[in-house]
C-alpha cells in the first residue's frame, strides 16, 4: 500500500502532543497507454493477432521508449485560427503537458485500434521520468455519434486489477469521477475517464463523465478522453491542462452530472469454469442478479442472454463465484434492488489462427465448447477445443492467449503440458514469454503427430530457446502455439484437432502402447539438406546413444541423447551429404527401439 503513517512530536514547553499524519506515497510507475484501454467488449481476434504478430516482429517485454517518438506537447493555449472549431480539433493539441514536472512525453499511440473499435482516430502519450518510469498516460480517442466505450475501468478489473475506490471530485468547477486501482502489478493508479461531445447547430463542448457507460448521451463527436497517473495531483493537473486547452476552442458546459456508485465490483477473477467477483456494497440491499450476455466459442455468432441470482452482505464486501463454464466472453451487467449498478466484461483469451496467405487456405477453422470435461486440481486448463482444415506447403498455426487481452500467465507451479490430438505431420509447440524480446528465441519443441486421436505430453524440460541454455521460466507465457508443419515442399491437406489442453503438475503415465512399440519417427522422410528431428517415446528417463549407420552397417553419426520419460523430439544435423538408405537406432537405460530407415 502507498499509505504512510508518520508520528510527529509537538512541544510547547508545558505539554507534548503526538500527531499521526497520513499520506499517500506516489506509485513508482503506472501502466503505459499503448494498450488502447482494450477488452470491455468484443473485439474478435484482434486482441491475439495483435499479441502475436509483437512476438513474431520482436515487440515483446516493457516498452523501450528508446523507440518511441517524442512529442512536444502543446503548452498554454491553442492559437485561434479558423481550424479549431469544435469538429475538427487535433487529438495532438488538447493534450496536457507536464514538462514543468520534468517529465518526457513520448506518442505511445495504438494505432491500429482505428481498424478493429470504433475509434476514428486515437492519440496516447506517455510521461516518462528521467528514470524511464511512467508516471502519467493520456489517452484519447475521437468517435462519431458514440461513446468509445473501452474504459480502464471495466477492461481492468477482470484482468487482475482493483478498483479500490470511487469518488466525485471537482476540477475548476466541473464534475469527474476519478479511480483508484491497484494495477495487474501491485502498482497504484489514479486514474478518470470522461468525454466532450460536439454537436451541431451548438456552439460549446458538453462534457460527461459518468460511472455507467450507459449514462453518457452520445453526441455527434465525441473526444473521449483517459487519464490516469502515479498520484491524484498529477490526474488534477493534467484535466485542467485538457480543459484550459478546450476553452480556447468554445465554451465547455456540463449539463449532467455524474454520481459515485453505491455498489460495485471491486475484482474479478476467472478460475477455471468459474468467475469469482469480490462485490462492495454500500447499501441495504442483499439481493441481486447478474445478466450474462454470452458468447459461448470464438465461432459463435448468437449471444446467448441469462440471469444469474446472488446475495451479498449489506454495507460490506462479498465473494460471489459464478459458474460460466468454458465459455468464450461475456458482458455482465450487476443489478440491486432491479437497477443495473455495475458493468465488467468478461473474456477469455482467444483462439485464433495464422498461416502464410500466399502457400496456405484454410478451408475450416472450428472452436467447440466441451461441457462434459473435468478439470482437476492440478490443472491449468487452456479452455475449448479446437480444429482446423487447410491445404499447406509449409504450416499452420493455432494459437490461445492464456489471459485476456494477452496478459501474462505465471506456470510455474506447473511441469508440463498435455493434449490430445490428431492430424499428423510435425507438430512445433511455442511458449511465447513476454520476457523473451526476439521470437527466434521463444522456447520450443517438437513432436511428431499420429494421425489418430492421441494423449500427449511434453515435460517443460523438453523446450528449449536457440537464444539461452537456461530452462524455460514459464512465469510469463502469453501465448501458446501449435504450428502444424507439412514440410513437404509442396500442397498438402491438413485435417488437425486438439482437445482436453491443460498445463500439468502431475506427469501422465505412459500409456503401454507406446512403452511396447518403441519406434523412432523421422521428419521429413526422406531427409532434406541433412538435417531432421527424430521423434520418439520413452518408457523411462536417461542417457541414449543415437546412431545413423549406412547400408553396410558403417556408423556415420553417433549422438549422446538426453531423454526424457514420454514424447522426445531430437533434432539432428548431419554434417556430410548423405545418399541412400541409412537407419537410425537409439538405446540406453535398459531400452532399445526399433531401427528406423
Amino acid at each position: 500500500d502507498n499509505i504512510i503513517e508518520i508520528l510527529v512530536t509537538a512541544e510547547d514547553g508545558v505539554t507534548q502532543l503526538n500527531y499521526r499524519i497520513l499520506y499517500r506515497r506516489e506509485s513508482t510507475f503506472v501502466s503505459g497507454g499503448g494498450g488502447g484501454g482494450l477488452e470491455s467488449k468484443s473485439l474478435g481476434d484482434a486482441i491475439a493477432q495483435r499479441v502475436l504478430s509483437n512476438a513474431i516482429n520482436d515487440m515483446n517485454g516493457a516498452v523501450d521508449y528508446n523507440k518511441l517518438p517524442v512529442v512536444e506537447t502543446a503548452q498554454g493555449t491553442i492559437r485561434s485560427t479558423s481550424t479549431n472549431s469544435l469538429f475538427s480539433l487535433q487529438l495532438s493539441s488538447i493534450m496536457p503537458d507536464l514538462a514543468t514536472r520534468g517529465y518526457k512525453a513520448y506518442n505511445s499511440s495504438p494505432v491500429d485500434i482505428v481498424s478493429f473499435t470504433n475509434a476514428k482516430e486515437v492519440y496516447a502519450v506517455d510521461y516518462v521520468n528521467t528514470n524511464k518510469e511512467t508516471k502519467a498516460v493520456a489517452f484519447t480517442t475521437k468517435t462519431l455519434g458514440e461513446l468509445y466505450d473501452h474504459t480502464k475501468p471495466i477492461c481492468d478489473r477482470l484482468k487482475g486489477a482493483t478498483l479500490l475506490d470511487v469518488e466525485s471530485v471537482k476540477i475548476d468547477g466541473y464534475n469527474f469521477i476519478n479511480y483508484t486501482i491497484i494495477n495487474d502489478k501491485g502498482n497504484r493508479e489514479y486514474a478518470t475517464a470522461f468525454t466532450v461531445g460536439a454537436k451541431a447547430g451548438r456552439n460549446s463542448f458538453n462534457l460527461q463523465s459518468a460511472f455507467l457507460t450507459t449514462s453518457y448521451v452520445n453526441e455527434d463527436q465525441m473526444y473521449n478522453f483517459q487519464i490516469w497517473a502515479a498520484s491524484p495531483s498529477i490526474v488534477n493537473e493534467m484535466v485542467k491542462d485538457v480543459l484550459a486547452k478546450l476553452k480556447d476552442v468554445a465554451e465547455v458546459n456540463q449539463a449532467v452530472v455524474g454520481t459515485t456508485p453505491a455498489s460495485y465490483i471491486e475484482s474479478g477473477k476467472r478460475e477455471g469454469t468459474n468467475l469469482n467477483l469480490v462485490i462492495k456494497n454500500s447499501s441495504a440491499a442483499t439481493t441481486g442478479f447478474f445478466k450474462f450476455e454470452d458468447r459461448s466459442t470464438e465461432s459463435s455468432t448468437g449471444i446467448v442472454t441469462r440471469n444469474v441470482p446472488f446475495t451479498v452482505k449489506a454495507n460490506g464486501t462479498s465473494t460471489v463465484v459464478v459458474p460460466v463454464g468454458d465459455k468464450y466472453e461475456s458482458t455482465v451487467s450487476m443489478y440491486l434492488n432491479g437497477e443495473v449498478k455495475d458493468l465488467v466484461y468478461m473474456s477469455d483469451g482467444t483462439w485464433a489462427v495464422d498461416y502464410n496467405r500466399n502457400t496456405t487456405s484454410v478451408s475450416a477453422f472450428n472452436v467447440t465448447n466441451d461441457a462434459k470435461r473435468t478439470i482437476s486440481a492440478n490443472e491449468y486448463p487452456v479452455l475449448r477445443n479446437v480444429e482446423v482444415k487447410a491445404n499447406s506447403a509449409d504450416f499452420v498455426s493455432l494459437f490461445k492467449l492464456l489471459k485476456a487481452g494477452g496478459m501474462e500467465a505465471d506456470l510455474s507451479n506447473y511441469n508440463g503440458i498435455k493434449f490430445t490430438a490428431a492430424g499428423g505431420y510435425n507438430l512445433r509447440v511455442t511458449m511465447v514469454k513476454n520476457g523473451v524480446a526476439e521470437w527466434k528465441n521463444q522456447y520450443t519443441t517438437d513432436i511428431r503427430l499420429g494421425s489418430g486421436q492421441q494423449e500427449y505430453y511434453i515435460p517443460f524440460s523438453q523446450f528449449k530457446s536457440a537464444g539461452s541454455t537456461k530452462a524455460l521460466d514459464p512465469t510469463d507465457v502469453t501465448t501458446l502455439v501449435l504450428t502444424i508443419e507439412v514440410g513437404t515442399g509442396r500442397n498438402s491437406p491438413i485435417a488437425s484437432t486438439f482437445s482436453n489442453i491443460s498445463f500439468t503438475k502431475e506427469k501422465p503415465v505412459i500409456n503401454a502402447a507406446d512403452q511396447e512399440e518403441k519406434t523412432i519417427q523421422v521428419f521429413p522422410n526422406p531427409v532434406t539438406d541433412n538435417v531432421f528431428t527424430a521423434s520418439f517415446v520413452s518408457p523411462v528417463a536417461g542417457e541414449f546413444t543415437m546412431k545413423i549407420n549406412d547400408g553396410t552397417g558403417r556408423s556415420i553419426y553417433t549422438k549422446q541423447v538426453n531423454v526424457v520419460k514420454g514424447p522426445n523430439a531430437v533434432p539432428v544435423r548431419l554434417n556430410n551429404g548423405v545418399i541412400g538408405t541409412h537407419f537410425l537406432t537409439l538405446e540406453g537405460n535398459n531400452v532399445k527401439f526399433a531401427p528406423t530407415t
